[in-house]
């Protein structure tokens, strides 16, 4: 029984205090959490003076969530220029996350978005469109990798795969 509550108050600790990181383009560094990101704004909670307040100029974010860091920056890319993406997978291929608030509501809808070096924007990596189902449109934008588009066309690969076809790209296509 005590192994169970010292296993239970390690990993009930360790998400409690997985904290977060925001550097400011003037060189301040912040320790604390992340309340709130709206396009390339960030209400943080300073975890040495509690104060919690919007930041505009931002360098980068680093945002820890279930052990998973994600280093979040406004990027120079167009689709993304505008908000902090965090990027889930770098190379040939790289794979962004970016929140936007729901109006009236409170919370936010995340977007993802893949952009492949060379491109001219940022694919918007949607489920769902109302004209191409998700396999044609991606297989359609990993065409320069013929093995992976089979894979996508096959639906080898689902929407919930996403990651492991960038992944699959940077690995395989990306020569």
């Amino acid at each position: 029984m005590k192994l169970i509550l010292f296993i239970f108050c390690v990993t009930f600790s360790s998400f409690c205090f997985s904290q977060d990181y925001l550097f400011l383009k003037n060189g301040t560094e912040i320790y604390g959490s992340v309340l709130y990101i709206n396009k390339a704004k960030v209400y943080f909670e300073d975890a040495d003076t509690g104060d919690r307040k919007w930041h505009k100029k931002i360098e980068k974010l680093i945002d820890n969530v279930n052990e998973n860091t994600i280093e979040y920056k406004v990027r120079d890319i167009d689709g993304l220029s505008s908000y902090l993406s965090g990027e889930l997978v770098s190379g040939k291929a790289s794979y962004y996350r970016i929140h936007k608030h729901v109006a009236g509501g409170q919370g936010y809808l995340s977007f993802y978005y893949i952009y492949k070096e060379g491109d001219k924007k940022a694919f918007k990596d949607l489920p769902n469109s109302l004209t191409t189902p998700f396999h044609k449109r991606l297989s359609k934008y990993f065409s320069d990798c013929p093995t992976l588009s089979k894979k996508i066309k096959s639906k080898v690969y689902n929407y919930s795969d996403t990651e492991e076809i960038i992944k699959f790209y940077n690995t395989n296509c990306s020569d």
